[in-house]
């Protein structure tokens, strides 16, 4: 009896193994190698669209392959927001975000995915917290293995913290 006990107990735990998901804030741990750094300010080298996705607004690059988002800034501008309903703003060259957290969350089908939230420092969005996932790039680690989200130095570069502390005081 304790056999066929123990059968129905492991295929309880395999097949509700993919049914458990985790979340973790990473922010300040090492052990995902990511080159976001929490608390750090980063300034986008190119303008990109804010999307909304349910409760959260995420960065996307123009032309991204994605249907919900326009090929350029410049077709959203002339098509307008009704085309684009999920388009809910636009983070222009030079806008300034902070990063506020690094989120982990594990899923047992599908493994880990990164979120990068960070804040809006300046522009007509500022206060915004938008994830800045979409935007990045992925690195392979392997212990543990991830794909981590790190930084896409065509669309973001680092601020040094003494000139954003200039730009503050203005």
């Amino acid at each position: 009896m304790n056999k066929y006990l123990n059968i129905a107990f492991l295929s309880f735990v395999l097949l509700f193994n993919g049914c458990i998901v985790l979340k973790e804030d990473i922010t300040y741990k090492r052990a995902y190698h990511t080159d976001y750094i929490g608390g750090k300010a980063y300034r986008t080298k190119q303008s990109v669209f804010v999307q909304e996705l349910g409760q959260v607004r995420v960065l996307r690059l123009p032309g991204s392959s994605d249907v919900q988002v326009p090929s350029t800034i410049e077709s959203y501008l002339k098509t307008g927001r009704n085309a684009w309903p999920e388009i809910v703003g636009i983070l222009e060259v030079g806008t300034t975000v902070r990063i506020k957290r690094i989120i982990r969350k594990y899923n047992g089908e599908i493994g880990n995915t990164f979120y990068v939230f960070a804040e809006v420092l300046d522009g007509i969005n500022r206060g915004l917290e938008v994830d800045l996932s979409m935007i990045s790039l992925e690195h392979r680690q392997n212990d543990p293995i991830a794909d981590v989200p790190i930084i896409n130095s065509n669309v973001l570069e680092k601020v040094d913290q003494s000139e954003k502390a200039i730009d503050s005081a203005d």
